[in-house]
């Protein structure tokens, strides 16, 4: 065993005496002031990057530049103005369309064709009741009813205005139209439901029971009602000139001497034909072809 024996080395351990420890530890500072100086501050005072740019960092430079300086592509997009006004106008387009594409129904004025007291008597003369602002806007909701989609055609629509029991009857077609049955039924029930709950004890009246007659002419959707002609003469256009032919509508049209409370001096039969000399308010002087001369009261010739 004392052949292989070795003697091993022995170990030597220096410790610094405080003198020396505070010379390394100056060393190492000064290095990192050094370090420092050249590595973080020269390049910020020359304004040279020596590394890669903080993440993020990137971005927002980009962003400024852009909000800044916009780059010449994005010029292209600014008449935006323009853009949006081509994009309206086929919205415009549109609209028109909607409004000539779909079921139209034009209310033509009521026409009194009838009264009756409370005794429930026909009178020969009923005077006027103002009931078209209600009833024109009313039947104007016609256009909704599922009977008329697609129609075109006009009805002349019959009302009773009872006003001892505060309703509308729609009662039917005053001539026949030669439309469907099926068609005419549903529009008679749309207007009895349109006319539903209509305070007629608002409206002023004289007798209680009054008829009118209401022209509906309905066109489908793609067609318009036609344009009125300006240049119609006033006879024509129904103004107060009213000189021309017309028929006694009315059952029996008392004749008179003179209007309003002239003596009654003939009675004519519904569809005698008359010649209308003169007007004066709501009252026409007629002359029939046996030569009876007197006035009537406009709605008995259907004026």
């Amino acid at each position: 065993m004392a052949l292989f024996a070795k003697k091993s080395d022995s170990v030597a351990i220096e410790v610094p005496s405080a003198k020396e420890d505070r010379a390394l530890t100056s060393k190492v500072g000064i290095v990192a002031v050094v370090g420092f100086a050249v590595g973080v501050v020269w390049p910020r005072l020359l304004g040279v990057s020596v590394g890669p740019d903080v993440p993020g960092s990137g971005s927002k430079s980009h962003d400024s530049s852009q909000k800044i300086a916009p780059p010449p592509g994005d010029s292209a997009a600014a008449p935006a103005p323009a853009d949006s006004a081509a994009a309206e106008e086929p919205a415009a387009e549109e609209t028109a369309d909607a409004v000539t594409n779909k079921q139209t129904v034009v209310v033509g004025d009521g026409k009194v064709d009838g009264c009756r007291n409370k005794k429930n008597d026909k009178l020969d003369e009923c005077g006027k009741i103002n009931f078209d602002k209600i009833g024109k806007a009313r039947l104007a909701e016609l256009e909704r009813c599922p009977a008329v989609i697609g129609l075109e055609g006009s009805i002349a629509l019959q009302l009773t205005l009872n006003f001892e029991k505060n309703e509308v009857v729609v009662e039917g077609e005053k001539k026949k139209s030669g439309l469907p049955s099926d068609t005419i039924r549903g529009v008679i029930q749309c207007a009895a439901k349109q006319l539903k709950g209509v305070e007629l004890d608002k409206i002023p009246h004289t007798h209680e029971k009054y008829t009118l007659v209401y022209d509906l002419a309905f066109y489908p959707p793609g067609k318009a009602p036609p344009v009125a002609d300006e240049t119609k003469p006033a006879d024509e256009a129904g103004g107060d000139t009213g000189l021309g032919r017309a028929t006694v509508s009315w059952e029996k049209a008392l004749v008179r001497e003179a209007p309003e409370e002239g003596k009654v001096v003939a009675r004519l039969p519904q569809g005698t034909k008359v010649t209308v000399v003169e007007q004066k308010g709501d009252w026409f002087k007629i002359e029939t072809s046996k030569g009876k001369k007197g006035w009537v009261y406009r709605q008995a010739i259907g004026k």
